[in-house]
Formats: structure tokens, sequence, C-alpha cells
């Protein structure tokens, strides 16, 4: 589960419950994770900086504010844009990014790199993608040019197949409702499966 995520998510329960009176609904969490590169891999080595911005009562400081986070969100919680929001499924900034998350996850669960990004850019009113491109940072069991093929022929990344392959309009894309609090990627959830 992304850190993000986790602190989003503990940042609402200290909301709701009341350990956080003051809080108010619209926060945002940015998690800076400082890497080394280990043969390719990027390995965490710790994490650089926590951000939290937090709607709040006006009669509260930024610092008491500062130190009920640290307490009750940050310690608790550590172990784990809105560029999105708004866009349904035909939109592929939200779609596109969907896709190549999946193709480059299927990448690595499938061992044929240890890390791997996917990229793929899109022209108004093309049918096809621009491009796409594919890089697993020298940890590749096949050279990544095999790879991009590989994707190619099991990834359909036309826009309107986007959709029905990863079937974002089931239940009449009520699915993106819930990504709209603690974002698009890194989740369990059934329906997000």
């Amino acid at each position: 589960m992304p850190l993000t995520h986790v602190l989003a998510t503990k940042l609402t329960e200290v909301r709701k419950n009341k350990t956080c009176p003051r809080l108010r609904p619209d926060g945002k969490t940015q998690v800076t994770v400082e890497y080394r590169n280990e043969g390719g891999a990027m390995v965490p080595v710790r994490v650089h900086t926590i951000l939290i911005s937090t709607l709040h009562d006006e009669t509260v400081t930024n610092e008491q504010i500062a130190q009920d986070l640290k307490e009750h969100v940050i310690k608790p919680g550590a172990h784990g844009g809105g560029a999105f929001l708004g866009k349904d499924s035909t939109k592929v900034d939200r779609s596109g990014a969907y896709i190549v998350r999946q193709a480059a996850k299927s990448v690595v669960a499938s061992g044929l790199a240890r890390r791997c990004i996917v990229q793929v850019s899109y022209a108004i009113g093309v049918l096809e993608p621009l491009s796409v491109f594919v890089e697993t940072y020298k940890t590749g069991k096949i050279p990544d040019k095999d790879i991009l093929v590989i994707i190619k022929e099991n990834f359909d990344f036309r826009p309107g197949m986007i959709a029905i392959n990863l079937d974002l309009k089931r239940g009449r894309n009520l699915r993106y409702l819930k990504t709209v609090a603690y974002g698009h990627f890194g989740r369990d959830d059934p329906d997000f499966t």
C-alpha cells in the first residue's frame, strides 16, 4: 500500500473519530522517499519528507496542527493529484495511466524485470497511441525492445479499448467515485482488482 494512501486514510480516520476534532475535510498527503540503485532496481533507503496539508479550524495554530498530525497520523500510520479527478474512462490521461501501470506491473510479476515503467502518448482524435515506451532500468531478463513487443502483443492501448479491457465502466463508472478519496493506485479493494 503506498505510504500516501495509508496517511490519507489515517487523516480521515482521526478527523471522523474526533481524535483530531479541529481537522476539516480536504487533505492531501505526499511522501518523498530516498532510493538507492542496486543493479538497476531502486531500493528504498529512507523516507525523506512527509507532507500533510489539511484544512483545519481557524482557531488552532499551524504548529498545533503539525504536532497533532505527527502524533496521531504519522507515528501510527507510517507503515504505509487531482489531474485524474473529474475524468471518466474515455479520457486517456486517466485510463492510460491505469493501463500502463497494469502493463508495467505485469512485466515485473512475470519475472521479465525487477523494475519497469511503461509510457504511452496520445493525440486527440488519433485512434492509436503515438508511442509506447518501456524502460526496465537494466533489470530486464531480455532487452527492453523485446519486452515492448510482448507488451504490445498483450495490451491494447487504444483509448476505447482500455475502458473495455480494464472493465472501467462496470457499475456505471461508480467505481471511480472511490478514487476521489485515498488515490488511484496501490489499492486492494475487491472492486479495484
